[in-house]
Order: C-alpha cells, then sequence, then structure tokens
C-alpha cells in the first residue's frame, strides 16, 4: 500500500476581517493523501478549496490542526524552514500560470532550480531542456510567455513545477485560462506523469472536466469536506503521445545518471544524497518498467 504523501487533521482556518466579523473558510477538515495519487478538490468559488491548497502548500497557516508533508509536520515551523520545504518538496501550478513574463520558457523552469542552488547553470539548463521536452515544448525554448498560447504557457509551469524532482504537484484551476484542446493535452500530461513517473497531483477545480484524471474526487462547501467515489469520465486518449513522454523521460533519466557519477566523482556531491538520488531514479525507472509491464 502507498504511504501518506499529506495528512490533514482537524484543520480549521479563520480570517478576521473586521473588529467583531469573522470568516470560517475551512471547519474541522480532515484529510489523507497518498504517495502517486490524483486527488481532485472540487467546490465553488469561496467555499474554501483555495484555502485548503494554499494550506497544504505552506503558504498559509491553520488556526488550528496539524498539516503533515511527506512525514514532516510543517504546522508550526518558522518561514525559512518551510521555505526550503517548499523548493525541495511542492510544485505549483496556477490558473494564471505565474510564469515571468521577461524570461524565456527554459529560463522560467530554470529558476526554481537556481534557488535551490544544488546543480551548476550548465547542469540547470539541461535539465530544464530536457523537461520542457517531456510536456511537448522542446521547440519553444527561447520563446517568452507572450509568445506561446495559453495551453503552451500552463506546460512551462507544469515543466517549472517538476524542476526540483518534487514529492507533490499543487495544482489550482489547470485548465481555467486554457481552450479547450489544450485543456485535453494539460489532462493527458498530468494522467501520464502520475500513471508513468509516480508523480502525486492535488487539483483544485470546478471544473468537473478535470475530474475525469482523478483517482479520488473530494467536495468541499461552506469549509466542510466531503468525499465521493463517482468519478465522469471521458476519453482523452488521443491529445498526447504517451510514448513520447516515456522516451523523452528515459533519456532525461540516463543523463541523470551519468550527471549525479559525474558530480560525485568530482566530490561536489555527499555519498548519501548521491545515494539518494540513485535511488530515486530507480524507482522512477521501476514505476516506468511495472505500468509497461501491465500495458502489455
Amino acid at each position: 500500500m502507498s504511504k501518506s504523501i499529506i495528512k490533514i487533521e482537524n484543520v480549521n482556518k479563520i480570517y478576521r476581517v473586521g473588529k467583531d466579523l469573522d470568516v470560517h473558510a475551512l471547519r474541522n477538515v480532515n484529510l489523507e493523501v497518498k504517495e502517486g495519487e490524483i486527488l481532485i478538490i472540487m467546490g465553488p468559488s469561496g467555499s474554501g478549496k483555495s484555502t485548503l491548497l494554499n494550506i497544504i502548500g505552506t503558504l498559509d497557516k491553520p488556526t488550528s490542526g496539524r498539516v503533515i508533508i511527506d512525514g514532516i509536520d510543517v504546522t508550526h515551523l518558522p518561514e525559512k524552514e518551510l521555505y526550503d520545504i517548499r523548493l525541495r518538496k511542492i510544485g505549483f501550478v496556477f490558473q494564471f500560470f505565474n510564469l515571468i513574463s521577461t524570461l524565456t520558457a527554459l529560463e522560467n523552469v530554470m529558476l526554481p532550480m537556481i534557488l535551490l542552488g544544488e546543480l551548476d547553470k550548465e547542469e540547470i539548463e539541461k535539465k530544464a531542456k530536457e523537461l520542457l521536452e517531456v510536456v511537448g515544448l522542446g521547440d519553444k525554448l527561447y520563446a517568452r510567455p507572450i509568445q506561446m498560447s495559453g495551453g503552451q504557457q500552463q506546460r512551462v509551469a507544469i515543466a517549472r513545477a517538476l524542476a526540483n524532482d518534487p514529492a507533490i504537484v499543487l495544482m489550482d484551476e489547470p485548465t481555467g485560462s486554457v481552450d479547450i484542446v489544450s485543456e485535453a493535452v494539460i489532462l493527458k500530461l498530468i494522467q501520464t506523469l502520475n500513471k508513468f513517473f509516480g508523480v502525486t497531483f492535488i487539483i483544485v477545480t470546478h471544473n468537473p472536466e478535470v475530474s475525469i484524471i482523478g483517482h479520488r474526487i473530494v467536495y468541499i462547501r461552506g469549509g466542510k469536506l466531503f468525499e465521493t467515489r463517482e468519478i465522469p469520465r471521458i476519453s482523452i486518449d488521443n491529445a498526447l503521445d504517451e510514448k513520447q513522454i516515456i522516451r523523452s523521460q528515459i533519456e532525461f533519466l540516463k543523463r541523470e545518471l551519468i550527471r549525479l557519477k559525474n558530480l560525485r566523482e568530482k566530490g561536489v556531491l555527499e555519498a548519501d544524497k548521491y545515494a539518494e538520488s540513485l535511488s530515486s531514479i530507480k524507482r522512477k525507472l521501476e514505476k516506468i518498467k511495472s505500468v509497461l509491464s501491465e500495458d502489455l
């Protein structure tokens, strides 16, 4: 059974909006998310879904209750430690992309790795190019956001979210600002990244079509959480070429192994970090092999 990647325990969030007025955004919320799951959080505007996502992403703190991310209780951690957790463990994708307009697609994807500061510029650029290949944008490396469609910008945002190999990717209305064709491509991309590489996704949306890729749906209304197993299904099978994504990712993992070996030989990478990275790559390759075996 998959391990828990997120636990939300008895979380309440109250905003003081006036001298005598409190808004209860979340009411005694309990939620557990398993590693490798695609969880869809649905609800109308003002229901508390974005507040919940912000608390999971450590961008906001609960008024009461506990938040545990990948085994770490983050509820009362100082901002400096939360910043490090966000860089290492959580990828973010927003409705309006949040790309930096003056940077190219390549530079936008490089940014999280630069902030983490563990790779040299050459390695960062190489990894960013490979991630853009994975999301099907190898021909848009030097395009700026204004030169790309909404769907292309969102795929750049997904590549950026994956830059530091996070345990979780959080998405707030990821298809809310794209056309229907781009929506199908993005949903297929999320599904493929989850299916073959085990990426955990938590997606907040009010769009029922997004739920077709979910393993589970929870509904939020008035700050309270409700769960259902009913997931509508439509076909997105032909929206994106799974095989091309897999080929790109396998090539990326091969080059990652060479890069890690070189860093270790140069003494740049410590033994425990080297072993941890090798273990991560091995798990990804085993996941791909397992899924391909199931499909045969």
